[in-house]
């Protein structure tokens, strides 16, 4: 029988978001989705400290996107997780099950008995150099293990396991103008990191976590105007924005305007962003006979900052795009206010749902 229904869930560190996709005859569609906010800190390095805490937010997440018996599409991020492109001499898939192990230790921080380990060959060259580019894909047991435990406790089944931003490319893949491009960028702004991934030939090529996000740009309004997180929080979202203009300080009135500069502020953190991501793509380029990036697409809440996906187009001279989900998949009626205002937030657990596929 073909499955018809798939679910993903994404763990952040300010939400957890889940998504039910449907296979219709014209393709997939959204038929349901929760976001279940999480207290700020609960969450660090992909991990729960409070398992209780954890267990109630799943069996709430269970009960909203009615979870039965169906099996659940995950990934996990942090410091454990790694995603490595290596080179190695042209082998069989055979073979290369036992000597990935080896590759593994050059670039594992833990030993391989510690870790689970997958890898997908990105291409052999067989004509040309005699070798082939995998991509090394592995997680820490423990990690893993306690990743898991709160999910299956509630009777959760994890169907696949994946390593972030890698689901990200199963959205793009179902976006008509992404077959256009030989090479395009992810870019996921999330609140405690930054998700870059590169893909080439429909294959990840480049993927880095860059430890900014939507908090850092809270805390430098937090310490800059000498205020508590939560309300930097609501004056990034009611004040902020990029588009930085210069002041005449003689016409200024504090008493009305008292968070002045906040854009200042907000666009040094952005520099700071987006130099890391310029980093991220000289590197691919330099590994990939300068292969130019021709799109890049822009999620994660972030990205919701006025004059974000403009200044980012400006300072990489790249098309950027916001993945905008209601303009490329189609959805239950009742979900399209919903997915407006928080579509932005699920590209990552869509695209784990479309792993399943």
């Amino acid at each position: 029988m073909i499955k018809n229904t798939y679910l993903g869930i994404d763990v952040g560190s300010r939400n957890i978001k889940g998504i039910k996709l449907k296979r219709t005859l014209k393709g997939f569609k959204i038929v349901d989705m929760v976001v279940q906010p999480i207290s700020r800190g609960a969450v660090r390095q992909g991990l729960f400290h409070d398992l209780n805490l954890a267990v109630n937010l799943f069996r709430e997440l269970k009960d909203r996107l009615k979870i039965g018996g169906q099996g659940v599409y995950l990934a996990f991020s942090g410091q454990h997780a790694i995603i490595r492109e290596v080179e190695m001499p042209v082998m069989t898939d055979r073979e290369l099950s036992k000597a990935i192990y080896w590759e593994a230790k050059k670039v594992l921080p833990y030993s391989v008995e510690e870790a689970i380990i997958d890898w997908i060959v990105l291409e052999r060259r067989r004509e040309i150099d005699k070798m082939m580019s995998v991509l090394l894909v592995a997680g820490r047991k423990d990690y893993i293990y306690s990743f898991l435990k709160p999910i299956k406790s509630v009777g959760i089944k994890p169907q696949n396991l994946s390593i972030f931003p890698i689901p990200l490319l199963y959205v793009v893949k179902q976006i008509p103008d992404f077959k256009k491009y030989t090479t395009a960028a992810v870019i996921d702004m999330g609140a405690e990191v930054t998700h870059v991934l590169i893909i080439k030939d429909g294959l990840p090529r480049l993927s880095r976590t860059i430890p900014i996000g939507g908090n850092d740009f809270t805390e430098a309004i937090a310490n800059s105007f000498s205020i508590p997180f939560d309300e930097a929080e609501e004056v990034k979202i009611e004040h902020g924005g990029l588009n930085v203009q210069e002041i005449d300080l003689n016409k200024v009135n504090l008493m009305e305007n008292p968070y002045l500069g906040v854009e200042e502020i907000l666009y040094s953190v952005a520099q700071d962003v987006m130099g890391e991501v310029k980093r991220s793509f000289v590197h691919f380029q330099l590994h990939n006979r300068g292969q130019q990036i021709e799109a890049v697409y822009l999620t994660g809440g972030s990205s919701l900052l006025p004059g974000m996906a403009e200044h980012l187009q400006q300072f990489l001279n790249i098309s950027v795009f916001p993945l905008d989900l209601t303009q490329y998949f189609s959805f239950a009626e009742d979900l399209e206010d919903r997915l407006k205002r928080e579509g932005i937030f699920m590209a990552e657990a869509l695209g784990l749902a479309l792993s399943g596929v």
